[in-house]
């Protein structure tokens, strides 16, 4: 992207969501000691969302023409994230499910 270097735009990609563009700045200039500043900032985030549109397009345009290869890999398992209540009681039924069952 331009003159600026991977681990900047990394550090801005990484940092962009929490603060706003002079702070994300103040802070690479002090974390690295270069100076960029807040439009430095949102010019980086501006090429990002660029890059990222394109590559979506991309990948759009290959699913409608079926170019798009299906996975090699098989998860065997699948989990779900869910509140410890939800999960205990998932647990607790699926206990109660399996003693039924060796009776």
């Amino acid at each position: 992207m331009g003159q600026v270097s991977g681990g900047i735009i990394e550090l801005v990609a990484q940092k962009i969501s929490e603060v706003s563009y002079r702070v994300c700045a103040k802070m690479i200039n002090n974390m690295t000691g270069l100076s960029i500043s807040g439009v430095a900032v949102w010019n980086i985030v501006q090429r990002l969302g660029e890059e990222i549109k394109q590559y979506e397009k991309e990948k759009v345009e290959a699913h409608q023409n079926d170019k798009l290869q299906a996975g090699t890999k098989e998860t065997p398992t699948i989990y779900q994230e869910a509140d410890s209540y939800h999960l205990k009681e998932k647990i607790a039924t699926h206990v109660r499910d399996t003693e039924d069952e060796e009776m």
